[in-house]
């Protein structure tokens, strides 16, 4: 169904409001984000701590997941590359990286924008410029959707970059609005110490963000 609310793009305040306006108890926004940042479960029905009439109402209305998965290649190091389509049939690229040396690290690297218009000659994002700024909602389900990967083989997420596709500190909004989910307790939980943002240097939004 088109045009649906994405869990993704709401905070857990935001996402209670909504639940509280069909007649639904606040609490039920935290079970919600539980099993999609926790437990990596982004399909409605499997949520069998909420009442069955509610996950029928919410699948009507809302979405885990925007984009869909194209490709997923796996390198013999384990890195894992993901590459996603948006509603609007543009595509970004998001990888898992394990960390062999570190027992069960695994980190996420994150893409913020579809393009990028720094134009780094090592780098091939740039070589069309920045078609557009990738939402909160958008970065987080590539987070989402590697937690949902390692979930299924007993492993977790633990670190998260912003070292993907875009120039993170250009579209520093929503960048922003990531790293605090991906931190809070009701989202990912990575400690800020866990959560790196690779910038080729802005300035004005390095010292919006020091502040």
């Amino acid at each position: 169904m088109p045009n649906r609310l994405s869990v993704l793009d709401l905070d857990l305040e935001q996402l209670a409001d909504w639940l509280a306006g069909i007649g639904q108890p606040r609490y039920r926004a935290r079970q919600m984000m539980q099993w999609i940042y926790s437990r990596g479960v982004t399909d409605f029905a499997r949520m069998t701590d909420l009442p069955d009439p509610l996950r029928h109402e919410i699948a009507d209305c809302l979405t885990a997941l925007s984009g869909r998965q194209l490709t997923c290649s796996a390198a013999p190091d384990g890195t894992e590359k993901v590459l996603l389509a948006w509603t609007d049939g543009a595509t970004t690229e998001t990888v898992m990286i394990p960390a062999a040396a570190a027992g069960n690290r695994r980190t996420v690297c994150l893409s913020t924008q579809v393009g990028c218009d720094v134009g780094c000659r090592f780098c091939a994002s740039g070589i069309g410029g920045a078609l557009r700024n990738l939402t909160a909602g958008e970065v987080l389900e590539q987070a989402v959707r590697v937690q949902a990967r390692l979930h299924a083989r007993g492993e977790r997420l633990s670190h998260a970059v912003f070292m993907g596709m875009g120039e993170p500190l250009a579209n520093y909004e929503t960048t922003v609005t990531a790293v605090r989910r991906l931190n809070a307790e009701w989202g990912l939980g990575l400690s800020q110490r866990r959560i790196t943002i690779s910038t080729v240097g802005l300035p004005k939004q390095i010292e919006r963000l020091a502040e």
